[in-house]
């Protein structure tokens, strides 16, 4: 249970650890400004508001994660381990491969829709006491959600493929991957946030879900391919990462215009033009350039050696 836990839960994880060191190296009325290191008078990297900051943009990106990414892997980890369970390697291949061309058909415009619309989302959601009245804690927020909404889809992918290793009855593999995981982004947050402040944070978090991915993938190759020759799990991965982004600049540009069009509105409405517009507009452009991972939300239906039914 322990290995398994620790698997899952690599990026909360990695979001305590990014708490933990801003309020390590934050100013406040009690520490002062600055600390002393071997003799060094050395001056806070980060305001006393940055663990704030940080929670803010935590709630935010993880709310896409939340509802895409850990209800994707959750739906598609049976599947995964029916085929595991017949020691059909191909097939659990296929169902790999499907469940990393559904993360990045999800993540990414998830990840530009975060950061296009971060300024008006964080003002509806969070601008109210006294948030946002000494000091631009909007736009450190949004700074903050930047960084961290560009690790979407290693967190998307980081669920399918522990989920992979589970189905299989390896919780051992995730888990190591998941300790080199923590250890380097401790490192990166000790070098990033005199950088970039929480936003090196963030920053440390993405590049490390996606060390835990490249690792997952090779070793998770590598054990299927043993089994069977013909287990790719990067299968068709290139055309939907091609099809996706056609797709998402479509979106972006339609949340250009609208932005453009709304400037003087109220973010409410700011919002409901935008996001409404947004998807209806990727999900046509996906359409049109026949992503089929558009059969999730369409309910389309799979067969068992990987296709899909209309």
């Amino acid at each position: 249970m322990g290995p398994m836990i620790i698997g899952l839960t690599v990026t909360q994880i990695n979001t305590l650890s990014d708490d933990l060191i801003a309020w390590w190296f934050s100013s406040s009325p009690d520490k002062g400004l600055s600390f002393v290191l071997l003799g060094r008078n050395i001056q806070y990297p980060l305001e006393r508001s940055s663990v704030s900051h940080l929670y803010f943009a935590q709630r935010l990106y993880q709310l896409p994660l939340g509802v895409f990414g850990i209800s994707l892997a959750t739906a598609i980890f049976p599947v995964m381990s029916s085929y595991a369970a017949r020691k059909d390697f191909s097939g659990l291949a296929r169902s790999v491969s499907q469940g990393l061309r559904s993360a990045i058909f999800i993540a990414i415009p998830a990840t530009i829709g975060l950061v296009a619309i971060a300024r008006p989302l964080i003002s509806v959601a969070f601008e109210h006491g006294k948030f946002g009245q000494a000091r631009d804690d909007t736009g450190m927020v949004a700074w903050t959600l930047l960084f961290y909404a560009l690790g979407l889809c290693g967190y998307f992918a980081q669920q399918v493929l522990t989920r992979a290793f589970y189905s299989m009855q390896d919780s051992k593999t995730p888990m190591r991957s998941a300790l080199i995981a923590v250890a380097a982004n401790i490192v990166l947050n000790l070098t990033l946030i005199w950088f970039f402040g929480t936003g090196g944070l963030a920053f440390s978090t993405a590049i490390c879900s996606y060390l835990q991915v490249v690792i997952l993938v090779v070793f998770l190759r590598r054990t299927l391919l043993k089994q069977a020759s013909d287990a790719s799990i990067l299968d068709g991965l290139a055309p939907t990462l091609l099809k996706t982004i056609a797709a998402t600049l479509c979106m972006t540009a339609v949340i250009i215009t609208a932005q453009w069009l709304s400037q003087s509105w109220h973010h409410i409405f700011k919002l409901l033009l935008i996001v409404p517009s947004a998807a209806t507009v990727y999900l046509l452009a996906a359409k049109l350039l026949h992503i089929e991972m558009l059969s999730l939300l369409t309910g389309r239906k799979h067969t068992t050696n990987g296709s899909i039914d209309d």
